[in-house]
This record gives C-alpha cells, sequence and structure tokens, in this order.
C-alpha cells in the first residue's frame, strides 16, 4: 500500500460531473486513474498514523445543477397590416397590445388590434357578407358594443351605427366604414419586440414585431448535464434580484457551440409564478439562473473527498482506524460528490468510523 506522505504534496483531487452521479479522478505522481471498486480490501502494514483523520458520517446527499439562463417571451414574428400614409406613432418594445389597443398611427389614425385568425383582406361596410364580418363583429361586441348580433355574417345598419360609434370614441372620422388596414388580427394579446417602421417614415406592412406575452425562461445547459434537457423536468428558476418559481422544461434545442467554446443546448421552461423573475419587476431584476437537483441519496455514508486513495490496482479506497492508530485499506464505491464530501459504500463503514485524510 502507498501511504500518504507529510502533508499530501503530489496527491491532488478532479472532480468531474456527469449524469446523475459523479466520478473521481485521482493522479498520484503524474499517472491518472478511474473507475469504482468491487469491495475488495488491502490491509496496512502499521506505520505512522495519518496526517490528519475525519469521521464517516451519514447524512442525505444532494447535487444541484445551476445554470444560467435568460427570460424570453418567444420566437418574433411580424404583425402585418395594409395601412397606408405616413407613421405617427408606434409603441415602445415591451408594450402589451390587446384587443382594442391601437399598434400603430397612420396619418394620425389609429391601426387598431383585433383577435381572429383570418387577416383583413377587404374593406367592410354596410351589406358585406362573409367570414370576415363574423370575425369583426364578434371582436366589435367583445369590446362592448352592441345593437347587432355578435358574430353576424352580414354588414348590418346595427353594426355600421356601432362602428360609427367605435370610431367616434377613437376619435377618428364615423364613417361606418372599416377600411382596410384600419385593423390587425392576431389569435391574441401581443408584445412588442420591436419596431418594423420609423415614425415619419412611409407605413410599411410589417409595422412592428411581436412575440407571446407569457414570460418564460431559457436555459443554457452544458451536454454534460443532458438530464436537465429533458421534457417535463422540473426546477427552480430565480434571479440575484431575489425572485425565484417552480418551472417545468418545456422544448429542448439541439446542441450547439457557445461563445466560450463549449457544447451547450437550450432549454425553455414554464415558470409556474412568472411575475417573480419577468423583466421590469423589482423581484425579477438581475441575472437568472436554473437551479436542478440532479441527485438525492438519503442516509448515504460519506468522507471527506480528501480521504480517497488510489489503489494499485484500480480503483479506490480509504484508510480505517483501529482505537490503536492501525490501518487498512478498505475498497469503496463512490457515489455523490456534495461540499467537499463523497458518497462511499465498502466493508465495515459505519457512521464514526475513523478514516485518514490528507491534511
Amino acid at each position: 500500500m502507498s501511504r500518504r506522505k507529510g502533508s499530501g504534496k503530489g496527491r491532488r483531487t478532479l472532480l468531474v460531473l456527469g449524469g446523475t452521479a459523479a466520478v473521481a479522478v485521482v493522479v498520484l505522481a503524474g499517472a491518472a486513474s478511474s473507475g469504482v471498486l468491487g469491495g475488495r480490501t488491502k490491509t496496512a502494514a502499521p506505520s505512522a498514523s495519518p496526517p490528519a483523520t475525519a469521521e464517516v458520517t451519514r447524512k442525505t446527499m444532494e447535487r444541484w445543477i445551476t445554470v444560467p439562463g435568460a427570460v424570453t417571451y418567444g420566437s418574433a414574428q411580424p404583425l402585418t397590416g395594409h395601412a397606408q400614409g405616413t407613421v405617427t406613432w408606434l409603441p415602445a418594445s415591451g408594450t402589451v397590445l390587446r384587443r382594442g389597443d391601437a399598434l400603430a398611427r397612420v396619418d394620425n389614425r389609429p391601426v387598431v388590434l383585433l383577435y381572429g385568425k383570418l387577416p383583413a383582406y377587404r374593406e367592410l361596410a354596410p351589406n358585406t357578407k362573409g367570414e370576415d364580418v363574423e370575425e369583426f363583429t364578434t371582436n366589435l361586441s367583445a369590446l362592448g358594443y352592441g345593437g347587432f348580433t355578435p358574430g353576424d355574417d352580414t354588414y348590418t345598419a346595427g353594426v355600421e351605427a356601432a362602428v360609427k360609434r367605435w370610431q367616434k370614441a377613437l376619435g377618428g372620422a364615423e364613417t361606418g366604414r372599416i377600411a382596410l388596414g384600419d385593423v390587425v388580427y392576431a389569435d391574441g394579446a401581443r408584445r412588442v419586440a420591436q419596431r418594423g417602421a420609423a415614425i415619419g417614415a412611409a407605413a410599411v406592412p410589417e409595422l412592428l414585431t411581436v412575440t407571446g406575452t407569457t414570460p418564460r425562461a431559457k436555459l443554457t445547459v452544458p451536454v454534460e448535464d443532458a438530464e436537465l434537457a429533458v421534457k417535463g423536468v422540473r426546477l427552480k428558476v430565480s434571479t440575484t434580484g431575489g425572485g425565484s418559481t417552480d418551472a417545468t422544461v418545456i422544448a429542448v434545442g439541439g446542441p450547439h457551440t457557445d461563445d466560450s467554446g463549449g457544447n451547450v443546448q437550450d432549454v425553455t421552461v414554464s415558470l409556474a409564478d412568472p411575475s417573480a423573475v419577468s423583466s421590469g419587476t423589482g423581484r425579477g431584476s438581475g441575472t437568472l439562473t436554473g437551479r436542478y437537483l440532479a441527485g438525492r441519496h438519503e442516509n448515504a455514508l460519506t468522507v471527506p473527498v480528501s480521504a480517497l486513495l488510489a489503489l494499485s490496482g484500480g480503483g479506490y479506497g480509504v484508510e480505517t482506524l483501529d482505537g490503536h492508530g492501525r490501518g487498512h485499506v478498505v475498497a469503496v464505491r463512490l457515489g455523490l460528490f456534495v461540499d467537499g464530501r463523497v458518497e462511499v459504500t465498502g466493508d465495515g463503514l459505519a457512521p464514526g468510523t475513523k478514516v485518514g485524510t490528507a491534511r
């Protein structure tokens, strides 16, 4: 058996994390050995006591993976319309637009967001019939106007009268008609990502690019921690500002190289309490991180990492000491590494057993 010398110089331990357990690589005299043992025991010849000792303890071992991230609202898409004229107003990035809100002003007339899947493609006027009229009257009713049948596919006199009241409330000309370009449809509320036109310039079809309104977190996960990159995995997301919430992985991107040259995957997670970490809130300011429990072993026997010995036949052991200071080496299997301690399994190990350590 090779015993420790002096302060343990020439013996260093490198922790490599991967999967649900960790692997220790101990380098002695410039040669690397790695692996686990199968319960072999070697007896140490009596010699000087090791530089220091510690006790085997029993505790719950948890290994957490912490990864960086940022708040995201999903991919940006253009919000396309048909307004003609000069852009006189646009909302700022981050503005949430809902049904009835102006998404722009062109020639100082509002272009209004409504909800629906069929895009506006013609003028709506008395006696016009079709699915687009049905979509429009549904929205007009949802905005609080009446005097017609909601969802009716015919532009009746009642619809015309309601449109005039709506136009008056918007501060526009009371024509009773909806010109092509007056409204733009989306399938729900939208958050402004960026402007697609400049104030004072001619209107373009893509006045804005927009996203959804629900904040999520996008995390950057090293490929060696692939157990986090699985749909349905639960974790914690927090910020340096103090916000924290439970989260669930909902989408996983393919491997790619980050700015530092590392192999990573982008993981998108839904947030149980989006307000806890979203931008613009007091608690949600600061760097975003995801924290995931990669392994938990209860009632595990543990020793300091500095107690591990590389054995000449391969694998690892610890030197146990009897009441007279005599020692023998017990081969061990390694488990989780947490805060300078390692989970071990070996013959005769129990809480309170003394083991030698490098000082």
